[in-house]
Parts: C-alpha cells; structure tokens; sequence
C-alpha cells in the first residue's frame, strides 16, 4: 500500500486488474517444511509450515478515547487448522483477491503465540496476507484489523485522531482476542509485524514519544505535516503527550515504516526488540533517519536489494512500478517470510538459535543484507 506521505493508490477497479496475479501467491504456502531439513534451518523457516490455515472475521467493538465515540473494526483472523479443508478465495466485493484461506476451518489441537499487523494508509487488513498465511501454517494465530477511517474504501484523507486511533486499535483487538475463541497462549509474548504507516502505528504502541516541542508549535502556524495537523487541538495533543505504548506488545517489525518526523529523537523510547526491514528501491527511504533514531536493544536492519515499498505485501512489483530491477515476488515473500519468522521464533518461542539469522551470521539470500548498530 502507499507510504503515509506518498500519492493516493489507484481505483479499486484498477487495482484489481493490476494484482489479481500478485495476490494469487499465498496459494502455495500450505503444507510442512521441506523433508530432510533441520528443524529450523533457514529453507525450513522459509518454508510452509506443517499446519492448514484458518481463517476467520470478526467485529471488535471499542470506546475510543479521545471523544468517547463507538469505534468498530473488521479483524481478519488467520489461525492453525487441523482440517484439510479446501482453502477459499475472499475478495474485496468481488474484485481483486484478500486472502486464500479455508474459512471457519477447525482450529488445531493447543495453544498457539499471538501476531499483530497493521497495514499501510489505504491499506487493509489483509494486505500482507502472504506473511500473515506462512506464520500460521507454522503455529501463531494472526490478528490484522482494519484500521477504519484509514482502509482502501476510506479514501486518501486523514485527521489527527486516525493517527491516535491506530495504536489505540491495536490495544483494543489485544482486548478483544480472549473472547474470540481463537487458539491464542495467554502467557506467550505477542510480535507485532506493521507496514508503512503500520509501522509508524507500531513505534507509537511500543513506546516512541511524540517531538510535540516541534509539532505543537508548527501544527498551530500551519507550517507542520498536513495529515497530522488536519484536525489538531490542545485535547489531541495531550492525548498524544500521554503516548500510546502497550506493555502486551514484547517487539516490534517494522516494513518500510514511515513518519520519521513525528517522533524524531523520540524513536529511542523504544525499549523492546526492533527488526527494521526496507526495500532499496523504496524512493521514499524514511526507515533509514528512523533507523539512526532507534536505540532499541536488540535491533537489526534488514535491505532488500530490489525490494520497492510494496515488496512488503501482496502487491509487490505491481504497485511499485514493475520493472527488472525490482525483485521477483516470489523470492521477496520468502525472504520476508524467513526473517519474520526466525524473529517471532526469537522473540515468542525464545529461540535464540534465531540470532545467527537475525544478526546476520547466517545469510538468507544474497538479495539482503542485515545492519546492526
């Protein structure tokens, strides 16, 4: 989906004649790892997992704060299954392709770690569905809301509030997700994975502090981020002052996040793990002040020599331009699947054979390079 600070997508019609193909490529992620592989080897975190997918909606229904409104959001839900049940299309009205999932299938057997995402400006929830799709064929279950206000039927514009609202829905689906009858580990640690303006959503939920001595000032002579000062008031400041961190979120993955300038400096208040990753051919490249603005430990920086803005979600290629220079689909959903994995492993399960990949000891493909501080 589009950078929060870039051109709005093209028409729902469009897009469905641009990525009917692209998003065709969560289709193969089903059945277990390559035979003969260690337990965890770099192909075997790649790989699918042993699990069938699920898939389920559901509606969470919160009081948010800052006006006392009902807010609701569609969460699309992606669990292990123990049924071999057919998987089936789900599309947006018909048109281009959300997911590919076997809807309301019988969860498997146990109790499984918990996954947030959260998807770009005009994105949706299940943008990134080829992720969301590998990580529970290998044991999570899934949580990706849409982040209403901020969806493709939404349109481009956006006030303040949804820049509060983002990480407060997080906060509320983390709520809701005991009482959904999902196959959730209470006790496990949950990883947040977020894109684009998802990733500014999950620096605000781990603890990033508005720069308001540069924000309240510009926002009030009309010279600060538009978006963000669109709909800005003393009320909204103080909710933004008090920060929006969720303790129930142990690290955070950010994919070519965006809004560095809202926290600036303020990036080092995040005190949990940190896996930046980024697209070399993103023109926009705001995950790299980001990056020296972290002091997060441990943190590492992933580069996808290739990768556009889009090689994050199921449109990679299509709405990045196309082009030679761009990596294959195909290979970028690996890549990503396998350092996404190896940090839920890490960070949900504790396995810290996961180091050696995260720290960038044992190499992936050469189409990444991994950057520590």
């Amino acid at each position: 989906m589009p950078r929060s600070t870039r051109s709005v997508p093209p028409p729902l019609p469009v897009l469905a004649a641009l990525l009917g193909a692209a998003c065709g490529a969560p289709a193969a992620d089903t059945g277990a790892p390559e035979a003969g592989a260690p337990a965890w080897s770099v192909a075997a975190l790649g790989a699918p997992g042993p699990h069938g997918v699920g898939y389920v909606e559901h509606a969470v229904v919160y009081t948010e704060p800052l006006h006392g409104g009902s807010r609701t959001l569609r969460l699309a839900v992606w669990y292990p299954s123990s049924a071999d049940t057919a998987a089936t299309e789900i599309r947006y009205n018909g048109a281009f392709l959300r997911t590919r999932a076997a809807v309301d299938a019988p969860p498997a057997a146990g109790a499984f770690p918990l996954v947030l995402y959260s998807h770009g400006h005009q994105g949706f929830a299940e943008a990134s569905s080829f992720l969301a799709h590998h990580l529970a064929s290998h044991g999570h279950v899934v949580l990706a809301p849409d982040h209403t206000g901020n969806t493709l039927a939404d349109g481009a514009d956006r006030t303040t509030e949804i820049y509060a609202w983002r990480p407060l829905d997080l906060r509320a689906v983390l709520d809701a997700a005991p009482g959904l009858g999902l196959p959730v580990d209470p006790d496990a640690p949950v990883v947040a994975f977020g894109h684009s303006f998802g990733g500014y959503t999950l620096h605000a939920a781990a603890g990033a502090a508005f720069d308001l001595a540069m924000l309240g000032p510009a926002c009030a002579a009309g010279t600060g981020p538009g978006p963000f000062c669109s709909t800005y008031t003393p009320a909204l400041e103080a909710a933004f002052a008090t920060g929006f961190a969720e303790p129930r979120i142990a690290a955070v993955a950010s994919l070519a996040p965006g809004d560095h300038g809202l926290f600036g400096a303020g990036l080092g208040q995040i005190a949990r793990p940190v896996l930046l990753m980024l697209g070399a051919e993103d023109p926009g490249q705001d995950g790299l002040p980001i990056w020296q603005d972290l002091r997060a430990t441990p943190r590492a920086r992933v580069d996808i020599a290739g990768g556009g803005h889009n090689v994050f979600t199921d449109f990679s290629g299509a709405l990045d331009g196309g082009g030679a220079d761009l990596i294959d689909p195909a290979r970028g959903f690996t890549l990503i699947n396998t350092y996404a994995h190896a940090f839920v492993r890490r960070h949900a399960h504790g396995d810290s054979a996961m180091d050696a990949i995260l720290e960038g000891r044992t190499p992936v493909d050469p189409a990444a390079t991994v950057t520590l501080p």
